[in-house]
């Protein structure tokens, strides 16, 4: 890693995550076909089709609450 890259990462790294007040959702459980139970978490939208959003093996579900928060603020 060069100097230049090491100052990009620790200049990335020092900014404070944006704090962004997700709405209250609901929450309930998805069965799916290994038995397994998938965790969902549902945002009521006045109109229009369904966002989803999934994230990846080594995030979580908060990841999303600031892109949460925008889209219900829009009226998605």
């Amino acid at each position: 890693v060069d100097l230049a890259e090491r100052v990009a990462l620790r200049r990335w790294a020092a900014r404070p995550a944006p704090v962004v007040p997700a709405p209250p959702a609901r929450v309930t459980a998805l069965p799916v076909s290994d038995g397994a139970r998938l965790r969902v978490l549902e945002w009521p939208a006045p109109a229009g089709p369904p966002v989803v959003l999934v994230h990846g093996l080594t995030a979580s579900l908060e990841d999303w609450l600031p892109v949460v928060a925008r889209l219900v603020a829009a009226g998605r």
